[in-house]
């Protein structure tokens, strides 16, 4: 039990959102599956992640395999940089946006976007060409994370689709042709839903490197359960009833996706007994009730956030959601992307007021929204 005047970290838990490369010391239960993808990757020059909704994908690549990769630098062996975007609504232009920011770093030739955009769009060796122009020397290696690679074609049987098929095409035939020029210091690493994979086999070359290297992440085993509920409290100056990580672990059910609903309430519990006062104690099992316990954190977490809402701004809350909601084949619900501009001129709200509720979502607290672009 820490003593009451041991210094407590801020909150080491991320919630709805995946861990940063910032956040590998707080990071626990992936080892094996870090080392798996990195020797994929390295063999390869790609790797696919494999698995279902919220089993920690994202993180895994950002706060396991990119640290692994950076860790090199400082032992002098190769100088790994890295990008990650999601596809939205423009893949290539998302692409080129990055490539550009990494571009102006320290090392690197220093890049446009319209330079690098028209090198993307114009030539199928655009991604080669790119990389080769802004590398300064061979020990450059650079890893692409293209993180949520399904929203290329994951709402093509909604409405109106959103990357259109010519458009993902190009996007992945610039991946393919990037990858196989192993003369190149590239690396690329997606994050795919694993009910998206039959999505992915409808381009046979994306098929064919898919084959070749992909890692299916498996579900955490119980014991690493406990170490990624109890470590980050530990390390950030606090304790955990026993009672409690036993209680979490038995309310956990089998199915996939949990690891994003665990690492929310942890967080909750967290802010729970931090406004507390004495930290000396440990986080008990009243926490975990004032949180509204596992299944329910989430829902009441978003009813405190309608809460500091007046009456206009749960109206455009009501109707933002509906507008970026979408049902796919199986009638499950999921968050689609669109421009704001779009949102707003559908729900009949102004540009600014569809803002101000997205950045309530948006704040570190919640983290139930995310932009792009």
């Amino acid at each position: 039990m820490p003593e009451r005047n041991t210094i407590i970290n801020p909150n080491p838990f991320p919630g709805l959102r995946a861990f940063s490369p910032e956040e590998a010391h707080l990071f626990f239960g992936r080892i094996e599956s870090t080392l798996k993808v990195v020797s994929k990757l390295k063999d390869n020059r790609f790797v696919a992640v494999l698995g279902a909704s919220g089993s920690g994908k994202s993180s895994l690549v950002m706060s396991g395999v990119i640290p692994a990769l950076l860790k090199e630098n400082t032992e002098g062996k190769k100088s790994w940089s890295y990008l990650v975007f999601r596809p939205a609504l423009n893949p290539i232009d998302q692409l080129a946006a990055e490539l550009s920011a990494l571009s102006s770093g320290a090392g690197f030739t220093q890049l446009t976007m319209q330079s690098v955009a028209a090198s993307l769009h114009n030539r199928t060796e655009g991604l080669t060409d790119v990389v080769s122009r802004i590398r300064k020397n061979p020990r450059q290696q650079i890893v692409i994370v293209i993180d949520q690679f399904e929203e290329l074609f994951r709402f093509s049987t909604a409405a109106s689709s959103v990357v259109p098929y010519d458009d993902a095409m190009d996007f992945i035939e610039l991946i393919i042709n990037a990858v196989q020029n192993h003369d190149q210091g590239l690396y690329v690493i997606l994050t795919v839903r694993s009910e998206y994979v039959s999505e992915c086999a409808r381009f046979s070359s994306l098929t064919n490197l898919m084959n070749g290297s992909s890692y299916l992440l498996p579900q955490i085993t119980p014991d690493l359960m406990g170490a990624v509920i109890e470590e980050p409290v530990k390390l950030s100056g606090a304790s955990i009833d026993r009672a409690l990580v036993k209680l979490i672990q038995s309310d956990l059910d089998e199915r996939p996706g949990q690891l994003p609903v665990l690492q929310h309430l942890m967080m909750r519990l967290w802010d729970n007994w931090s406004r507390g006062g004495d930290l000396s104690r440990p986080i008990a099992i009243s926490h975990y009730e004032a949180a509204g316990r596992l299944k329910g954190a989430i829902s009441q977490h978003a009813e405190q956030a309608l809460e500091s809402m007046d009456e206009r701004q749960r109206h455009v809350c009501s109707r933002l959601f509906r507008a970026i909601t979408a049902r796919n084949n199986d009638g499950r619900e999921l968050r689609k992307p669109g421009r704001i501009s779009a949102i707003a001129a559908q729900t009949g709200c102004s540009v600014k007021e569809i803002i101000n509720v997205a950045e309530i979502f948006r704040r570190s607290e919640y983290s139930f929204l995310k932009t792009s672009g």
